[in-house]
């Protein structure tokens, strides 16, 4: 389900962190809508940013038929509590790592207070820390009941983020666009354009999550409302988990990883079954399209490199908690066997 952006006057959208993401979401919401952004950078991309005139969206090298786009109407600031005071607030969009919202949580917090319509919409990969938040899934299920509320602790140590952030106000958001930082300043679409979103408890008719959807829509992308992001959520993660890892381990892309034949192949297919398992024991379905397609799927992508080799080639933290770690914490709490992900 799609829907169009009610004009109901300015929407105004802080996005915290504008890398590969938050740079892409943000430009084009700031270029191709009249709606107010909002970056939350910081260092050398910050600068650039600034002394540019705002953020550059370029086109995939691959395109010929559109031109680079910048955010020159946005605003752009150096940290959240600059904003936690703002009283007009409607969307939060968290596009930084899961380890990184913790470190911010007190001044999205105070955000949240100075905005009561605000909703923080997540973009992180893996599971998220309010996976057990607003679930259904375990609602009058005895063998599952004692994980409503339960915190992920190795996304959210002490559970520090699910106790500060109310989850009336989270919005789930499921990332499928390829993007990265060219250069400081700078950032380049390589391809995709889908971006499902849904309330945690499943709600499709909400005015935010409509009014969420319709937003994206106007800014070019494709954003279906989900009955169950969380099922939209593992199957991403079902081949992230496996891409991911054993490309910061081997510096493949996804074409390289995934041809056929070849033990990384073979490896990524066993991960996938762990993970899937996984999510079928915490209340998930089986997934909705088959193992094969969603390998080829992130085969097709070509010579793309995961967000995690990314990360390691720039020599930043990586999301081994968020896609890795969470699963193996979900298979512990439900006694499932995932050898291949130890």
């Amino acid at each position: 389900m799609e829907t169009e952006f009610a004009d109901h006057g300015p929407v105004r959208v802080v996005i915290v962190g504008a890398g590969a993401i938050g740079g892409l979401l943000g430009t084009r919401i700031s270029c191709q809508t009249k709606h107010e952004v909002i970056f939350v950078a910081r260092g050398a991309h910050l600068a650039a940013m600034r002394a540019a005139g705002g953020l550059t969206l370029l086109p995939s090298v691959e395109s010929s038929e559109s031109e680079p786009i910048q955010a020159t109407s946005a605003e752009y600031v150096a940290s959240l509590s600059e904003v936690s005071s703002r009283t007009d607030i409607d969307f939060v969009v968290l596009a930084i790592k899961e380890h990184q919202i913790a470190p911010i949580v007190d001044s999205l917090v105070e955000l949240l207070v100075s905005s009561p319509s605000a909703a923080v919409v997540t973009t992180q990969n893996g599971v998220p820390w309010w996976f057990f938040q607003r679930n259904k899934a375990l609602a009058g299920n005895s063998s599952l009941s004692a994980l409503q509320n339960k915190p992920i602790l190795s996304v959210d140590p002490g559970g520090k983020v699910l106790d500060a952030i109310d989850p009336s106000r989270i919005v789930g958001c499921v990332v499928y666009p390829a993007a990265s930082i060219a250069e400081p300043g700078k950032i380049r679409h390589h391809e995709g354009e889908r971006f499902p979103v849904g309330e945690l408890d499943g709600n499709m008719e909400s005015a935010r999550i409509k009014s969420l959807s319709g937003l994206l829509v106007a800014a070019g992308f494709k954003s279906p409302i989900l009955p169950d992001i969380r099922s939209e959520m593992w199957l991403k993660l079902w081949g992230s988990a496996a891409f991911n890892p054993i490309s910061a381990l081997t510096h493949a892309t996804l074409a390289e990883i995934g041809k056929d034949g070849s033990p990384t192949r073979k490896l990524v297919e066993r991960v996938m079954d762990e993970v899937e398992v996984v999510g079928k024991s915490v209340g998930l379905g089986t997934m909705r399209v088959p193992r094969e397609k969603r390998i080829n799927g992130a085969v097709k992508v070509g010579q793309h490199k995961t967000s995690m080799l990314q990360d390691v080639e720039a020599g930043r933290d990586m999301e081994l908690d968020a896609l890795i770690g969470s699963v193996i914490e979900l298979a512990e709490a439900t006694q499932t066997a995932v050898p291949h992900l130890y």
